[in-house]
C-alpha cells in the first residue's frame, strides 16, 4: 500500500521534565499555576500549550512551551530541593513527531501493535513501534510520536520508506496481537 494522504513532521519544541512522585503526592504538593493532574493512568492534561502526561505508577512528563522552561526549572527545582519530588529536564532524550493524514492509522498499524482505534484524544502511553519504545499520544488530527532522539534519522528513513516503498521497508512483527493500553503496575 503507498500512502498518499500521510504527513510526518517535527513537533513544535517543547521544554520535557522528568518528575518522579505518586500522583497523591503530586496533587498534595499545589504547586502554583501547574496543571491539572490526570486522573488516570496514561492520560494527559492541557492548558495553555503545556501538557502533563501520567506515564508510570510515579512517573509524569511535563511538556511546557520553551518560553518558560527557565521559570519552570527554578521552580521545579525548588519543590525538589524541599523533598517533594525528583525532576529533571529531559528535553534533550526525545524528538516528538507528528503524524497527520486519513492514512495515519493505516501506517502505524504497520509499525505497531498497540490498538490505536482504542485512544482518546486525553490518552498517552508507551508502546512498541519499529522495534523502540515510543510514547503515543492521540491528536485530533491524527498522533504524536515520541522517540529517543538517538533514533531521529532511523525513523524518518523508516517513514520514507514505507511512503515511498512500502515493499521494502522492514518488517514488523506481532501486528495480529493488538493491545489498547500498557497497563501501570
Amino acid at each position: 500500500m503507498i500512502y498518499k494522504h500521510l504527513t510526518l513532521s517535527p513537533s513544535k519544541p517543547k521544554a520535557i521534565f522528568d518528575i518522579k512522585c505518586s500522583r497523591n503526592d503530586l496533587e498534595k504538593i499545589k504547586i502554583p499555576n501547574f496543571l491539572p493532574i490526570p486522573a488516570t493512568p496514561n492520560t494527559r492534561t492541557e492548558s495553555n500549550g503545556d501538557e502533563l502526561y501520567w506515564i508510570g505508577k510515579k512517573n509524569f512528563l511535563f511538556r511546557t512551551v520553551l518560553s518558560d522552561e527557565k521559570m519552570w526549572q527554578k521552580t521545579l527545582q525548588e519543590y525538589e530541593k524541599n523533598g517533594h519530588f525528583a525532576q529533571a529536564l529531559v528535553s534533550d532524550i526525545y524528538v516528538f513527531f507528528e503524524f497527520k493524514g486519513t492514512d495515519v492509522n493505516d501506517y502505524l498499524a504497520t509499525i505497531t501493535s498497540l490498538d490505536l482505534d482504542q485512544m482518546s484524544t486525553t490518552n498517552v502511553c508507551f508502546s512498541q513501534a519499529l522495534g523502540l519504545k515510543v510514547l503515543f499520544t492521540k491528536r485530533e488530527n491524527g498522533f504524536e510520536l515520541a522517540f529517543e532522539n538517538c533514533y531521529k534519522e532511523m525513523v524518518l528513513e523508516q517513514f520514507h520508506q514505507y511512503v515511498e516503498q512500502p515493499e521494502k521497508a522492514l518488517p514488523i512483527e506481532n501486528n495480529q496481537n493488538r493491545v489498547i493500553h500498557n497497563k501501570i503496575n
